[in-house]
């Protein structure tokens, strides 16, 4: 962990990636976040969005807050505004863990699974830009959704990947 803290304090770029571990018979996921200075390696039991911003925190103070940075989140990720209201009405701004949280959650009647993860996705962030831990940090993906967050931006390696998904209409195009 102070590795990753060290690393994000530091960075202009980070180049993320995930993959498939398995180890004493159960699967995980393997996360890398690094560059040309460093490598932090995290093993969970899921690769998603969720997974990637608490692994992030790992580099700062754990936590969720509400904040502009939170609500312009939940509003780009087509969280309803009717769930948004009550959570900006709600006195409380800042949790530490994850109890605390979704009992919050909970008692302001957001209980969809995926309005939760959004929500959720949302405290994160707000907590991962007010600590600054990616303040002029780009992240480099692969192009994984998961890491599609802040400044972003593909792989040049993978970027072939697009091309070869190009529809050519003559033989020519098809050469090139």
């Amino acid at each position: 962990q102070e590795i990753l803290a060290a690393g994000l304090f530091c960075a202009t770029a980070l180049t993320v990636d995930d993959t498939g571990a398995r180890h004493q018979g159960r699967n995980g996921h393997t996360t890398h976040i690094g560059n040309q200075y460093f490598a932090f390696f995290e093993t969970t039991e899921s690769k998603s969005r969720l997974n990637f911003l608490r692994t992030l925190l790992l580099g700062g103070v754990f936590g969720y807050r509400v904040t502009d940075a939170t609500v312009a989140y939940w509003q780009d990720h087509g969280l309803p505004q009717a769930l948004i209201d009550p959570l900006l009405e709600a006195p409380a701004k800042a949790f530490a863990d994850d109890q605390n949280w979704q009992g919050h959650l909970t008692a302001l009647g957001i209980t969809g699974a995926h309005h939760q993860q959004c929500a959720t996705e949302g405290a994160l962030w707000g907590a991962i830009v007010e600590q600054r831990l990616l303040e002029g940090v780009v992240v480099v993906s692969d192009g994984a959704p998961q890491f599609a967050i802040g400044d972003h931006a593909r792989c040049w390696i993978h970027a072939e990947r697009q091309v070869q998904q190009v529809a050519c209409a003559t033989s020519k195009q098809h050469r090139l």
